[in-house]
Formats: C-alpha cells, structure tokens, sequence
C-alpha cells in the first residue's frame, strides 16, 4: 500500500510523544471541522521514529451521541468506504421514528446514507437545518497499521442535505506531548505549544525528514524520494 513516510528526530532533552492530525478539504455547506489525532509515536532524545500514513483516503460515517464534537471527545467511526473517484456523496436524511443509522445507499452503492432521529414534535421533512442530540458526522479517514477505520476530520451533519467529500489536501501538521495523548482525539490548536507543517505534492517524493530542535521548534525538509537513517 502506497504511503507518506515522515521521519521526526528528537533533538530536545527528553523524550516526546509525537502526534499528527491532516488539514481538512474544502467542502461547500461546512461551516467547520474537527481535526482528529490519527497516529503518534514517542520518541527519546537523540532518537528518531516515523509516521507512515496511507494514501487512500476514507469516507468516514458515525454519531457521538449527546456529546458535540468538540476537543477531547473521541468520535466513534459506523460506517467507512473508500474514496475512490476524487469525490464521494454522503446522503442525510431525517426521521422521526429512528436513527441514527449509517448504512450503504440501496439506489446508489457508493453513497452513504445517514439517518438521524429527532425528538422535536413539530418537525417537517423539508427543514434545511436540523441538528439533533444523535450528533452523527462524517468526515474523512485512513486504515491504521491493523487495517482499522480511524477518522482524520469530521464534522457534524446538518440534515437533511448532501455533502460531496473530496481528496483532502496531503498536508500534515505535527504537534509534541510530554505525556501520551488519545488516538482519535479531537486536537484544537492548544494541543501543541508548537506545530510543524508538511506537505507531500508529488508522489515520487513521499518521504520527509522532521527535526524538533532544542528550543522546541520544528525543521521540515523538503519531501523527497527516499529517507536515509540518521546516525
């Protein structure tokens, strides 16, 4: 399976708990995202370790149930395919009876259909901008190394509408804990004293050296075609 490869090397003092998230598409009617921890790694001082991140994107359905999608929360992924053909549609509907459910789109096999409950009285089929407690989103997502479904940016469903998911961009931003930190976690920009950036825009260079400094800041080198071990 084709991958980015990023190498971080730990030139502070002590060891570091490493953590990446993706910068997220853009995509019409999302008024925001939330950015999801998806890999980390420890690494001492002196040391090095690695990301390697999949490049076949997920689309990426579920619900966190009476709990917005905020930082800290962990969303828990119902329903996942990939994306294959640049851009994927994810259907919502609304219901007052059930939900919320995931399934595959039965006219349209390559769309998801998600169902939400609602507990208002007086809703209407037709209403452009319900919200409801289910908190169900979808988002984008990549296989981890056990070959499991794990989000890199969501966002919560407005129903009913549709949503044209899209090849999010291959930027990676990667941010540093003394302590370990909660894969699946939504981050906010507080999560890191500091980030650093990188950006894969050819295939043929799919490696990147990554160096945390002693003053706790990162050095990003430009992606090339093959990454050689530090000594």
């Amino acid at each position: 399976m084709a991958s980015w490869t990023i190498q971080v090397t730990n030139s502070t003092s002590s060891t570091q708990t490493y953590f990446i998230y993706q910068q997220p598409p853009d995509i019409q009617g999302v008024p925001s995202f939330s950015c999801i921890t998806f890999q980390q790694v420890n690494i001492k001082t002196g040391q090095q370790g690695y990301f390697r991140i999949p490049t076949n994107y997920l689309v990426v359905c579920g619900s966190s149930p009476n709990i917005p999608l905020a930082p800290d929360v962990v969303p828990s992924i119902s329903r996942s395919s990939s994306l294959t053909s640049g851009s994927e549609n994810v259907m919502i509907d609304v219901t007052p009876s059930a939900g919320p459910t995931i399934t595959i789109h039965a006219a349209k096999p390559s769309e998801f259909l998600a169902t939400i409950k609602t507990e208002d009285p007086n809703f209407e089929p037709n209403d452009l901008q319900y919200q409801t407690q289910d908190h169900v989103f979808c988002g984008l997502g990549i296989t981890d190394p056990s070959n499991n479904a794990c989000s890199t940016t969501v966002w919560e469903i407005i129903a009913p509408t549709s949503y044209n998911v899209q090849f999010p961009p291959n930027t990676f931003y990667i941010g540093f804990s003394a302590t370990p930190v909660i894969i699946g976690d939504i981050v906010s920009s507080s999560t890191s004293s500091t980030w650093g950036e990188i950006t894969f825009t050819d295939s043929a260079d799919p490696f990147c050296k990554v160096t945390q400094n002693s003053d706790l800041t990162f050095t990003v080198s430009s992606p090339t075609s093959a990454i050689t071990k530090e000594t």
